[in-house]
Parts: C-alpha cells; structure tokens; sequence
C-alpha cells in the first residue's frame, strides 16, 4: 500500500504480537471524506491469512488511532453477538 504512515505501533496482548501501519490516503471526489485510513494484519484464518481495513475520514473519525479504535469497537461487538448465540445453541 502506498501512502503516508498516520500511525505505527506494536503491542503485546496476551500471548499474541500486534503490529500496524495504518495509512492515509488522499480521496479526491468524494462527498464526504478527503482522505481515508487503510491497513492490514493477520488472523487465525489459513483461508484468510490477512485481512484488509479501509475507513473513512467522516466524524467520529477524524484520526488514524480514532479508526483503529472503531474497528476494534466493531470486531468486538461481533465477537460478543457470536458467543451469544452460540452459548444459546443458535449457531
């Protein structure tokens, strides 16, 4: 990916290694946004080894640490209605 590093950091949580570069990109017509935030990391997955995030500049995101904190918002919300359901045998 090219463009310009908004943001880089490294943290241990738990037993895994998190590292990212989030980028950020100039859009040029869009009606909303002048610019966005993208970047990638690994997962778990062997069919999916990495996955790829790209966020809009639109308020409440207006920095690289406010996407990255959405994204994590979001995965956990998902993470927390998938233990749900399965807890109650609907998965």
């Amino acid at each position: 990916m090219h463009g310009n590093v908004s943001l880089s950091f490294a943290r241990t949580i738990g037993n895994k290694f998190f590292s990212l570069k989030v980028k950020s990109f100039p859009l040029h017509g869009h009606p909303k946004a002048e610019r966005l935030y993208a970047w990638m990391h690994d997962t778990d997955d062997p069919a999916k080894p990495k996955r790829h995030i790209t966020i809009l500049h639109i308020p409440p995101i207006t920095s690289a640490i406010e996407a990255v904190r959405a994204v994590i918002i979001q995965e956990y919300r998902e993470m927390s209605i998938y233990i749900l359901k399965r807890e109650e045998g609907k998965l």
